[in-house]
């Protein structure tokens, strides 16, 4: 099964962000289903799996973002909420690229809901109580990758910069940067993406990575959306040392938009995408998107919808909740 970290609707300075755990099924499709709550409500935080817990990594309150340093965990077995596990090293944590390991989670990048960014690669053990260590850099400070895992090593997938040292700001980048678990080593970028985007979700068979999604800053022909969010599913090999990805099918189409900021789930045979938001028109609303879907990892085909979200309605656009939920899967 799957546990996954999903909106609901609450009072107060975060009504528009989330903090249900939801569960779905790998062998049955079907919709999720909701079996407990996150410590705050907040928005672009990261997922990390052991082998029997979940883990929520950072994210920030508010409409005025104050970001977040915590790790929580929450269990696989029984249903019930999280629970407050440790610390990060920095609170410049929101959007941070997670990666996990058989016994650790990585962190990599990520920014302050205000476009500082990190280069910080930390580091956290999911047996014991501890706080995360600075591990690692990576190859040039980004945040909002779609992360991948393999046996080895953690990726990160497209990314965007801010006031980065000679970059310009919102500098999206196509990097597919990689950085090993068992040494204290530097990422290095090891390819590109088909399609130069940011906001991907991202996905790991066996064998392969993949980002779902994802979003590029230019005008959307099929509604005039500033943000013109991508349906393109990208797929690269774990054993290749150099490699650009290569496609792999699409999200289903819908009102002319795909999807960016959803989560991925890595099931033994399919991949799955959930959630996200899409922009609707020329002045930017934005959406929540309750779909479900799952891919092959064995064909290149588009995906299909196979259930929906307990619960994304708002009275507030956009509902944030849907924005960067985090993924998890044992």
């Amino acid at each position: 099964g799957f546990l996954g970290k999903w909106p609901d609707n609450v009072n107060g300075p975060n009504s528009a962000y989330g903090s249900q755990i939801q569960k779905i099924s790998f062998t049955t499709d079907g919709n999720s289903t909701d079996i407990g709550d996150i410590l705050s409500a907040r928005r672009n935080q990261s997922g990390y799996s052991s082998t029997t817990h979940g883990f929520v990594v950072g994210g920030y309150l508010g409409q005025a973002p104050s970001s977040l340093n915590i790790i929580e965990r929450f269990s696989f077995t029984t249903d019930g909420n999280s629970t407050d596990w440790a610390d990060l090293t920095t609170a410049l944590n929101t959007s941070s690229v997670p990666a996990s390991s058989c016994t650790h989670g990585f962190s990599f990048g990520g920014q302050n809901g205000t476009n500082t960014n990190t280069k910080i690669i930390d580091k956290f053990p999911f047996a014991s109580q501890t706080d995360a260590t600075d591990w690692a850099e990576c190859s040039v400070a980004q945040y909002n990758g779609a992360g991948c895992s393999s046996a080895t090593n953690g990726y990160a997938l497209g990314s965007i910069q801010h006031s980065a040292p000679g970059i310009p700001s919102g500098t999206v980048l196509n990097n597919i940067d990689k950085y090993p678990f068992a040494s204290q080593t530097n990422s290095t970028d090891i390819g590109d993406l088909v399609l130069v985007r940011f906001g991907g979700a991202g996905v790991s068979s066996e064998t392969d990575g993949y980002m779902v999604g994802g979003v590029t800053v230019g005008t959307n022909p099929g509604n005039d959306a500033p943000l013109w969010d991508r349906t393109n599913i990208d797929k690269f090999s774990f054993a290749t040392g150099t490699q650009n990805a290569v496609d792999h099918g699409d999200l289903p189409l819908e009102t002319s938009a795909g999807a960016h900021d959803g989560t991925g789930m890595s099931a033994e045979t399919h991949g799955y995408h959930a959630g996200g938001i899409y922009s609707w028109n020329s002045s930017n609303h934005q959406y929540p998107r309750e779909q479900i879907e799952k891919f092959a990892y064995a064909s290149n085909v588009t995906a299909t919808d196979v259930g929906n979200l307990v619960q994304v309605g708002t009275n507030i656009t956009p509902n944030f909740g849907m924005n960067g939920a985090s993924g998890h899967q044992f």
